[in-house]
């Protein structure tokens, strides 16, 4: 049972005690109820907040980046506590973003992406933007949409400032190019050579152009 004494200090260390005890036991429904119970007493118990955020990690990451930003609002006054907090919030993002993605709830992944970014600032989740923006390319690849899949690469060079997704667009251009000669249609292929080029300045695209006209060749023979 969930402790209520008259002391908030002496209750919210029973509780705290009790919660560390079922945690460590797996009786992880129990450990909720006295973290809870603690922090209805004492809010600004970091810990608390960090077992929590934990337990909720895996299967409700939301409800994770919900109690550590309480956490944070809760604990500013304590010497420590954000220091402990912050990176478990972003861990929490980051567990949300990748469920969304798991999903191909891509432009929900970028919404939370930009929600973490405003908590915690641009430099901790530039690399996490780069891999949303990868995953939305390669899944519109797979899905053969190589026109949403070049917007996408065009929007993450002028985001991300990352010059790869530039030799990322030119790899799309190369997949079409390479389809549209399979096809025969060589005056299409000749035209996403022309404008890959121009907006890449990818030696994949010369490469690309070179397969064409050889392709091109042997069509007559």
């Amino acid at each position: 049972a969930v402790w209520y004494f008259t002391g908030d200090d002496f209750n919210s260390k029973r509780n705290m005690k009790k919660a560390e005890e079922a945690f460590a036991a797996g009786e992880l429904a129990s450990a909720k109820e006295f973290y809870e119970a603690a922090l209805e007493r004492d809010d600004a118990l970091t810990d608390a907040y960090l077992k929590l955020a934990d337990m909720d990690m895996q299967e409700k990451p939301e409800e994770a980046v919900k109690t550590l930003l309480k956490g944070i609002k809760k604990t500013k006054d304590i010497e420590g506590a954000e220091a402990l907090l912050t990176p478990k919030l972003q861990e929490a993002y980051n567990a949300v973003i990748d469920a969304k993605m798991k999903q191909n709830a891509y432009d929900e992944a970028l919404a939370v992406l930009d929600e973490g970014i405003a908590e915690l600032g641009e430099e901790t989740f530039k690399t996490k933007r780069i891999s949303v923006y990868n995953s939305m390319i390669d899944a519109k690849i797979n899905n053969k949409d190589y026109s949403g899949a070049i917007a996408t690469a065009s929007i993450a060079v002028d985001v991300t400032k990352d010059n790869s997704f530039n030799e990322k667009k030119a790899e799309v251009y190369s997949l079409q190019i390479k389809e549209a000669c399979e096809t025969g249609d060589f005056y299409f292929a000749l035209g996403l050579v022309e404008q890959g080029y121009y907006e890449t300045q990818s030696e994949k695209l010369l490469q690309a152009k070179s397969d064409m006209y050889a392709a091109w060749v042997n069509s007559y023979l």
